[in-house]
């Protein structure tokens, strides 16, 4: 029972409009071919001086060596002076502070607890005593050197044996 008897005729007119109006396409606009009539750039015109490699020496790539050279070998002096409970490194302090991270993880029996950026100074565990190692600036290199907690310097055997493995490996 259809209570709106014109509705259903509406509907079939807006459907076939529709599909009507879809089957066509655009066929119905006449479909223009500007690009046919446009005329064609000129061809790019490269400078002289950007045609030609760059020949600056500085970007010249070394020759290998067919020998390999011997490894370098550095002074444990001159590179590292041992002070007591601390050594120095001729080494800028952020540069010599990720040095120190990287043998301080290279040490057998040596556990890093901790790594205070803030303080450069690494929380370490070696023969059952924790304390840290702390790398300062002096003058031009970088001092490393074991402390408590509160600052004070560490005296003892672990801490010496500790130092004396990062000045080994930090020659």
């Amino acid at each position: 029972m259809n209570v709106f008897p014109a509705s259903r005729g509406l509907q079939r007119s807006v459907v076939l409009l529709t599909v009507v109006a879809l089957a066509s396409g655009c066929s119905w606009f006449k479909s223009r071919n500007d690009y046919l009539g446009s005329a064609e750039s000129p061809p790019l015109e490269v400078p002289p001086a950007l045609d030609a490699p760059l020949t600056d020496s500085s970007m010249a790539i070394p020759a290998v060596s067919s020998s390999p050279s011997a490894p370098r070998t550095v002074s444990p002096a001159s590179s590292a002076m041992l002070e007591g409970a601390a050594f120095t490194l001729a080494d800028a302090q952020p540069s010599a502070w990720n040095r120190v991270g990287l043998a301080l993880g290279r040490i057998e029996g040596v556990e890093v607890v901790d790594r205070a950026t803030a303080l450069s100074a690494y929380n370490v565990r070696f023969d059952g005593q924790e304390f840290l190692i702390r790398v300062v600036a002096s003058g031009t290199g970088s001092r490393v050197e074991a402390v408590d907690a509160g600052g004070g310097v560490v005296n003892s055997a672990a801490a010496a044996k500790v130092l004396g493995a990062l000045r080994a490996r930090l020659g």
